[in-house]
């Protein structure tokens, strides 16, 4: 099964990359596909960032986010497919998401966002209707579809501090607690206080930077404290470390003195990656996609994925659970699996 799916990968990249031009826009997708080759993904975006126009472009543009992410379209198929496999106690979407986290690098979840954005350059908004794509095209939809779908499981990483700790029996982590009571409070400002302690009042913050203003604030969870943003569509915003709201290059894992959780999207004009944004609207969108264009086998794994994260049981075959995932899904599954 996962010979097969990477070999069909590389027919597609073959088929849609197959229409050089002339000499040197030849030599131009050879020295691309050298970098790629090379590991030199940060050289391809330098390259066909901002410059890309054809599929060729928009595709290698895409193998380097996944590539700089750490996270290639190979280990993400063997991961969902070895997901329910295991034998340490974790299974299903819990299991996957600990395989991501040892592998994805600290600019994961933005380099998975563009890469998907790099591959919908290709098909538009064919995934919405797959029964009228070539078997090439359906492939493009998986790859969307696993970049999604990883970007879900690194979003998890992200507001977590210990992973070891996440799966029903394996104990609490503050930080995840911590996040999940964020993520509440930012949509309507409810929060389980028997949980969590808001330990500082809302205030603005500006990032200079990205000409953006936040409200900050902050949580304790067992005498460790956490910090947040909200933005102005009530949503928590994904942020990794510490920064000076004037400088990203100040980013630091250790707080200091006037220093505010730092935004992961550190780009001016570009779309907020948010907690619910990323765990709800791109998790759906990511299942959806891979359905879309899987076998029955893959399709399993998939199912048993949402299954989990909706709350129902999964029979082998269907889930008592139907629709699409929603943030008090989302919500109610790490608290579970935060026990």
């Amino acid at each position: 099964m996962l010979k097969s799916m990477i070999t069909t990968s590389l027919i597609t990249l073959t088929l849609l990359m197959s229409g050089c031009g002339g000499n040197n826009e030849g030599e131009s997708v050879l020295e691309t596909q050298k970098m790629l080759d090379d590991g030199d993904f940060t050289g391809v975006i330098t390259k066909l960032e901002g410059s890309a126009t054809s599929d060729d472009d928009y595709i290698n543009l895409a193998s380097a986010y996944m590539g700089r992410s750490g996270l290639t379209l190979t280990n993400l198929v063997t991961s969902i497919l070895n997901a329910n496999e295991s034998t340490s106690g974790d299974i299903g979407f819990a299991n996957f998401i600990k395989a991501i986290d040892s592998t994805s690098t600290s600019t994961a979840l933005v380099d998975l966002r563009k890469a998907s954005l790099s591959y919908k350059e290709v098909i538009g908004n064919g995934c919405d209707n797959t029964s009228l794509l070539s078997t090439s095209q359906k492939d493009i939809c998986l790859f969307i579809g696993l970049a999604n779908t990883g970007s879900a499981a690194v979003a998890v990483s992200t507001i977590s501090e210990d992973l070891n700790s996440f799966g029903v029996g394996s104990g609490s982590d503050n930080k995840l607690q911590a996040s999940v009571c964020a993520m509440t409070y930012s949509r309507d400002g409810s929060y389980d206080n028997t949980l969590c302690t808001l330990t500082a009042p809302d205030a603005p913050v500006t990032f200079t930077q990205i000409s953006k203003t936040y409200t900050a604030f902050d949580f304790s969870v067992g005498g460790e404290n956490f910090k947040y943003l909200k933005n102005d569509g009530n949503q928590t915003v994904m942020t990794q470390d510490y920064c000076l709201s004037t400088d990203f290059a100040t980013r630091t894992e250790t707080l200091q003195a006037g220093y505010y959780a730092c935004p992961i999207n550190e780009v001016a004009g570009e779309e907020d990656l948010t907690t619910s944004g990323v765990l709800v609207e791109v998790l759906n969108n990511g299942l959806n996609a891979v359905s879309s264009a899987v076998n029955d086998d893959m399709q399993t794994d998939i199912d048993t994925f949402k299954c989990e994260v909706l709350g129902g049981n999964f029979n082998g075959t269907s889930c008592d659970k139907s629709g699409d995932i929603s943030e008090s899904d989302i919500v109610t599954y790490l608290n579970q699996q935060n026990q």
